[in-house]
């Protein structure tokens, strides 16, 4: 299902407020430069200059996600060798949406001392309640059109479950839909572009980006 389809037939679907700084939220990478994020009536401008950074939209509560959908465009690209196979390919996106499924995750005493500094502020911001963290299911925006539809763990982190959703056109544009097989129980989504691995700059810019619920 694409994003005109999805836009057309399924009137529950939510816009999120993309312009909107106050209902976003930002973490930050040990010893990685931050993108930098812009936010206006046109949506979500992320500049990445051999950076990376996650912005986060939490719901109040968990709620049951089905599906969601997403537009927008990109100036510039990844640095990727042509030889270069998704199972091989560095930890880097364009664009990568996480939905952040409940679980049942969360530090013990011992791992908060030894975790990363983004692992620690992320269970902050979901709260102090029983609920965790299950796995954060990415659908990611990459150059290469032959990747569309590949999936894998992330090499890096392990609870990242990783699908090439979508690539850009020559043009730069994107949109997509994604519909889950089951709704996920979620905390809300985590969007970053990256481009810290592969030493690579371009703008991303998210223009629309509406969420089914069940």
């Amino acid at each position: 299902m694409n994003l005109v389809t999805i836009l057309l037939s399924a009137l529950s679907l939510t816009l999120l407020p993309i312009g909107s700084e106050s209902q976003w939220k930002s973490l930050q990478f040990d010893g990685t430069p931050a993108n930098e994020v812009n936010f206006s009536d046109l949506g979500i401008e992320i500049e990445v200059k051999e950076s990376a950074s996650v912005l986060l939209y939490l719901f109040p509560e968990p709620k049951e996600v089905s599906e969601f959908s997403i537009r927008g465009e990109v100036t510039g690209n990844l640095n990727l060798a042509p030889e270069t196979g998704w199972a091989d390919a560095p930890d880097d996106a364009l664009l990568r949406v996480g939905i952040i499924e409940t679980g049942t995750r969360k530090l013990t005493p011992i791992e908060k001392i030894a975790a990363p500094r983004w692992v620690k502020n992320l269970e902050s911001m979901l709260g102090d309640g029983d609920v965790g963290v299950g796995q954060i299911r990415c659908f990611n925006l990459h150059p290469k059109g032959d990747w569309v539809g590949k999936s894998r763990v992330n090499p890096n982190v392990s609870f990242f479950h990783e699908t090439v959703a979508a690539s850009p056109t020559p043009e730069g544009a994107f949109a997509w839909g994604s519909k889950l097989d089951s709704p996920a129980q979620a905390h809300g989504f985590w969007i970053i572009a990256d481009g810290d691995n592969t030493s690579s700059s371009f703008t991303t810019t998210i223009e629309e980006f509406a969420v089914k619920f069940r």
